[in-house]
């Protein structure tokens, strides 16, 4: 098969790389480039072999996870290297403040321990799927930019309404995936959710939905769930559960200034806690006014 998912793996676990290296043999739509089991061969393999998909540990011998993606983005800063490498990290459940400093860097996405293979393989499928996604808007973006500044010189005059409504159009396609995946988690992570609690995907793709469209928070069960349980083949009662549990584990841990900044005045006098709408939206508010502020 042509324009295979091309992986490095990057674990000093010599045994689970084999495994996934195996396991990835069967499947027809992606191959291995390249094992590395410490940090200055990952970086050398990554530039070499410009990988769709890097699995990255974050613990590694000579360099870990975090130098290797400062380097090799220190590299596209200079265009040195131009490889369009996603990045999943493969963390254990005690390095949240690595698995921050990851997503800041731009990681794509986050595993954590203990590693289900399957999943890896599906996870890499949907990164590269959003890739190409992304990829695709940033094409018909710049074409309809393109367009609209041709019509321009023909038009004596203009609707400032209309044009500001295109402008917006044009800033969605252009927002950047990755950039808005490490907001997301960014926030996520400084409330108090772990990456290893299922909740924080079903948040995390949950807010993705939201901001893409906010009515749909006034559908959260008939649309939002049901849509997700789609996403993650399972049912909608388990998606609400999940989130519903990583909010009640974060309330259930010493609060962050954000938590109470967020959610101060809006605690359930029954619970104890935000409901699932009420902490989505709020969520969701936080990324969009951080988007347009550039905040954290």
């Amino acid at each position: 098969m042509e324009n295979k998912i091309t992986i490095t793996i990057a674990n000093d676990d010599h045994t689970l790389a084999l495994n996934i290296a195996n396991y990835v043999k069967m499947q027809n739509d992606m191959e291995v480039v390249g094992i590395a089991q410490d940090g200055e061969n990952t970086i050398k393999m990554i530039v070499e072999k410009e990988p769709n998909i890097v699995l990255l540990d974050l613990i590694m011998p000579i360099h870990d996870g975090i130098v290797i993606l400062e380097k090799i983005r220190e590299l596209e800063s200079k265009g040195i290297y131009k490889g369009n490498t996603k990045f999943m990290i493969m963390a254990q459940s005690t390095t949240n403040s690595m698995i921050e400093q990851a997503v800041s860097l731009g990681a794509d996405y986050i595993l954590v321990s203990p590693f289900n293979i399957e999943l890896i393989i599906d996870s890499i499928r949907r990164v590269q799927k959003s890739y190409k996604e992304q990829l695709n808007r940033e094409e018909v973006s710049s074409n309809q930019f393109q367009n609209n500044s041709l019509q321009a010189q023909n038009i004596p005059s203009f609707d400032i309404t209309e044009s500001l409504a295109k402008l917006d159009t044009i800033n969605k396609c252009l927002l950047n995936d990755r950039d808005l995946d490490s907001l997301i988690s960014i926030i996520i992570l400084k409330v108090g959710i772990p990456p290893n609690l299922k909740g924080y995907n079903y948040i995390k793709e949950a807010l993705k939905l939201i901001l893409n469209d906010f009515s749909i928070l006034n559908q959260i069960t008939k649309v939002l769930y049901t849509e997700m349980a789609e996403m993650f083949k399972t049912t909608p009662t388990s998606i609400e559960r999940g989130i519903r549990t990583a909010i009640e584990y974060v309330y259930s841990k010493p609060s962050s200034d954000l938590l109470e900044n967020l959610f101060g005045n809006v605690i359930s006098p029954e619970s104890g806690r935000p409901t699932n709408t009420v902490f989505l939206s709020i969520l969701a508010e936080e990324i969009r006014l951080a988007l347009i502020h550039h905040k954290y």
